[in-house]
């Protein structure tokens, strides 16, 4: 893979997994230290979080990146309960920049799919559904995979104490959350209440939930798609 100047943003969080995720495509591609991706939470570009904040990080985008030259961005968006309905919701603040008088007309391409770029001149943009195997969750589904394999044991308790403070009749993302957040407390004791954002910043921590691992390879694949080429 030959890394140009050309490069692309994602818009997600926590972006420590999401640099330590593309670090490891990186390494796959022989390609490490070479910067060819800017990753920010939409809550550092714009005034809103979450799921909402796409459109403000968006127009925030295109002035406030780490490169010269903007060819992808690839919107990254929790499926939570309906997979279709996030992914409308993001694609109408999209749409939305358009019809706002104060933005450049047409300034980026709009999706019709979820995962499949949609391409305006030089500018291709995806909107990439987390799980991106599965029709409901976040991220944090994807992380639990990984962490029940890192450390079963622990998970095996995490699940008693779920069923036994009927955590399993939550929503699914809600149950993942959940999930995660005490998997961390007892698995981490130097700082049990490590921000799950923060799991990446070190090597004892980066352990817990490794991004190597193979759960993660349907979105490895996913990520090296998005990639310059």
């Amino acid at each position: 893979m030959q890394i140009t100047n050309e490069l692309s943003v994602k818009l997600a969080f926590p972006a420590k997994f999401w640099n330590a995720m593309l670090d490891h495509c990186r390494d796959v591609a022989e390609a490490r230290g070479k910067k060819n991706v800017s990753v920010r939470a939409a809550a550092d570009l714009a005034s809103a979080s979450g799921n909402s904040a796409f459109g403000a990080a968006l127009r925030a985008a295109r002035v406030i990146r780490d490169f010269d030259i903007l060819r992808n961005i690839v919107l990254v968006v929790d499926s939570d309960s309906d997979r279709q309905a996030r992914f409308d919701y993001a694609r109408g603040q999209i749409e939305a920049l358009a019809n706002d008088p104060n933005e450049p007309v047409d300034v980026f391409p709009l999706p019709s799919l979820p995962g499949v770029p949609a391409t305006k001149g030089d500018l291709n943009l995806t909107i990439l559904m987390i799980p991106t195997d599965e029709a409901t969750g976040s991220l944090e589904t994807v992380l639990y995979k990984g962490a029940k394999k890192a450390k079963s044991q622990n998970a095996n308790e995490v699940e008693k104490l779920a069923t036994a403070t009927n955590v399993v009749s939550w929503a699914p993302q809600k149950q993942a959350k959940m999930r995660v957040r005490a998997f961390v407390a007892c698995s981490h004791g130097d700082a049990p209440d490590l921000p799950i954002g923060q799991i990446w910043t070190k090597d004892s921590s980066a352990s817990l939930i490794p991004v190597g691992d193979s759960v993660f390879d349907d979105l490895f694949d996913c990520l090296q798609q998005h990639l310059p080429e």
